[in-house]
C-alpha cells in the first residue's frame, strides 16, 4: 500500500464516520427532546428560557396516561396477540420446514 492510498483510505473513513455521526445527531436529537420533554413537570414545559435536560424529572405524565386511559388494556391485548402470532408462526414454520 502506498502512502497516497493509505491517506485516501483514512480520508474516506473520516468522512464516512462524519456522515454517520451527523445522521445519528439528526435522528437522536428529536428523540432525545421528546423523551426529556415527557419527563418534565408541566410548569417546566412552559417555562422560558427552556433547557434541553429537565431541571427535575417527573413521571406524572406517564402515571396520568396509565391511570386515566385504557392504554394498559390495549398493551395487554397487544401482548396476547403478539405471543399468539409468534407461537402460530413457529408451529407452522416448523411443520413446513420438516414437512
Amino acid at each position: 500500500m502506498t502512502a497516497s492510498a493509505g491517506l485516501t483510505h483514512m480520508l474516506q473513513r473520516f468522512f464516512g464516520l462524519t456522515i454517520y455521526g451527523l445522521i445519528l445527531l439528526y435522528v437522536m436529537l428529536p428523540l432525545s427532546w421528546a423523551l426529556f420533554g415527557s419527563l418534565r413537570p408541566q410548569r417546566e414545559i412552559f417555562a422560558y428560557p427552556t433547557s434541553f435536560v429537565p431541571r427535575e424529572f417527573s413521571f406524572a405524565a406517564y402515571v396520568d396516561i396509565l391511570t386515566r386511559t385504557q392504554i394498559p388494556h390495549y398493551l395487554v391485548n397487544t401482548l396476547i396477540d403478539s405471543i399468539t402470532t409468534t407461537l402460530l408462526v413457529l408451529l407452522f414454520a416448523s411443520v413446513a420446514a420438516n414437512g
